[in-house]
């Protein structure tokens, strides 16, 4: 009688391991076939847009209808619409369970014109360049004449030689003028 009983512990313990390990894989791909099935895009709802329309935003943003809601990354898209569409100073993006990506946008606007080999650099209060035009174009915004910017973009962020630190951080303390 005790060998029976040996025995019998020991016919199931022999594939406990395995099942446990299955079952937890079974687990695992119910939940992701779950997140692919379920929580798609079907709505994207934009808000604070002056400058660029809701379809311009979209389209920088790379979302599509029918996207994954909840393997979307935020912080990329967030990073993606600053680099594409220069004016936008702040993104926030909050998913709205179950089908809708809210995106917050907030605009900002030049403040500043620097002027450097033929073109006018309008620059943002935070810093950034938002927009390149013709030297002439510059008369209505505060005109900052002899800076020299280390290789000037638009979406980039001012760049002065190190040399001219201070002059940036004057620059830089003007912006909000």
């Amino acid at each position: 009688m005790a060998k029976r009983r040996n025995y019998n512990r020991k016919r199931r313990g022999r594939f406990g391991l395995l099942y446990k390990l299955l079952s937890v894989l079974a687990i695992c791909a119910v939940i992701v076939v779950a997140l692919t099935l379920f929580f798609r895009v079907n709505t994207i709802a934009i808000t604070g847009e002056n400058r660029y329309s809701e379809a311009e935003i979209i389209e920088a943003s790379g979302l599509e209808i029918g996207d994954n809601l909840l393997l979307l990354n935020k912080y990329a898209i967030a990073k993606g619409l600053q680099r594409k569409l220069p004016y936008i100073a702040l993104v926030r993006i909050n998913r709205v369970l179950p089908d809708t990506l809210a995106i917050d946008v907030t605009e900002s606007e030049a403040a500043l014109a620097v002027v450097q080999e033929g073109y006018t650099w309008l620059v943002s209060p935070e810093g950034k360049i938002v927009e390149q035009r013709a030297a002439s174009a510059a008369a209505d915004f505060a005109k900052i004449e002899g800076c020299e910017l280390l290789s000037p973009a638009v979406a980039s962020f001012l760049q002065m030689p190190t040399e001219r630190l201070t002059q940036q951080e004057s620059l830089l303390a003007l912006r909000g003028c």
